[in-house]
Formats: structure tokens, C-alpha cells, sequence
């Protein structure tokens, strides 16, 4: 397998992935490559939590595809890899869109997920190889009559416009991450286009 899992962070996930899924990276392939049908990834996130990926296509599946089908499914393997990453508690700030691995736009962005993935993985009490320090746990705690008077009292701007901050990013990422899906569906559907029409116009010069 590919990478020292005492060094960067891609190679610790790599390793991770690896270690987790029984999967190995081939030799000299990068990270990007080794994730872009999805396989990989939807295989991780069902040795988490088994069934969360939902149908999903495998490597035989793909091979036995066009091109452009090829890529639409590889694609939806991600979207379902994303899905259940957030379906476990990834949260919306560690998530990637799918041009970022497919098109190896951002692979950081790819490797923050995966470590985020990790985390909520110990935390949900997964038993399997562990990646990142463990998400703390819920600590309730019991505030007296005095103690909660005192925050009514303090500014509103102390007390409610972090979590409304927090909440508008993970909105504009969602619609982020939408929008790409859309776009990404319209390109494909619009190569789709332009191959027919290229079969056509060489069925009719027949």
C-alpha cells in the first residue's frame, strides 16, 4: 500500500482507507485516481455503517459501460459516498463537491473529508482502524437560576450571531455543492446530446 501513515495527511488517509476497506492502492497510482470511480469510497463508508451507501455500481459494473455512462455512474457513486458520509455526521464544512475528486479540482478538500470521516467513525463506535483524534463527546451541563438569568441578559450579538454564521456557511455550501451537482448533470446531458447527434449525421452519410 501507498503512503507512511506516520506522514501527511493524504498518506495517513490513504492508509487508512486501505486498511479499513482491505483494498490496495496499486502501485504508483495517486490518491485521486485510486478514489475517482467512487468504488473505494462507497466500499469505506460500508465497512462503517453497512447498507448506507445504498446501490451503488462496482468496477465490473463500470468496465462493462460506455465512456460517458462510465462517467455519470462513477459520479453517482460519489454523490452516494457523500450521502452517507453525511447521513453518519460528517459535518456540511468537511464535505467536498464531486468536481473536487472527479476532476481533481481540490483533493485537500478530498482528504479533510476523509479524516473527518475517521473521527465520526470512532465516535459512532466503529471498531475497525482508526484516522484523527476522536470527535468529543456531548457533556450536558446544568446551569443555576442565576447562571441562566445572567445569559438572557448578555448581547444578543454574544449569544446568537455565531450560531447564525455557523448555519449560513453550511447552507451556502449545500447550494455549493447542488449547483456543481446540477451543472456537472446538464454538461453530461448535453455531451450526451452531441453524441447523438454525431450518430445520427453518420447514419444518414451511410
Amino acid at each position: 500500500m501507498a503512503g507512511d501513515p506516520d506522514g501527511n495527511p493524504e498518506q495517513q488517509a490513504t492508509f487508512w482507507v486501505g486498511a479499513v476497506t482491505g483494498l490496495v492502492q496499486p502501485e504508483g497510482e495517486s490518491l485521486q485516481s485510486w478514489l475517482k470511480s467512487g468504488v473505494v469510497l462507497c466500499e469505506l463508508v460500508e465497512k462503517i455503517s453497512p447498507g448506507c451507501a445504498g446501490k451503488t455500481s462496482s468496477e465490473e459494473v463500470l468496465a462493462s459501460k460506455p465512456q460517458l455512462v462510465r462517467r455519470m455512474k462513477e459520479m453517482e457513486n460519489i454523490v452516494a459516498y457523500s450521502e452517507a458520509a453525511r447521513s453518519l455526521g460528517v459535518p456540511e464544512a468537511d464535505m467536498f463537491v464531486t468536481f473536487d475528486l472527479y476532476e481533481d479540482k481540490n483533493m485537500a478538500a478530498v482528504v479533510r473529508n476523509l479524516h473527518s470521516l475517521g473521527r465520526v467513525a470512532q465516535q459512532r463506535g466503529f471498531n475497525g482502524p482508526s484516522l484523527g483524534a476522536k470527535l468529543a463527546s456531548k457533556n450536558p451541563r446544568k446551569f443555576s437560576a442565576e447562571q441562566l438569568l445572567e445569559a438572557k441578559a448578555m448581547p444578543a450579538k454574544w449569544t446568537n450571531r455565531g450560531e447564525g454564521m455557523g448555519e449560513s456557511r453550511a447552507v451556502r455550501e449545500s447550494k455549493a455543492a447542488q449547483a456543481a451537482k446540477a451543472a456537472e448533470e446538464a454538461r453530461l446531458a448535453e455531451e450526451a446530446e452531441r453524441e447523438a447527434e454525431r450518430a445520427r449525421e453518420a447514419e444518414a452519410a451511410r
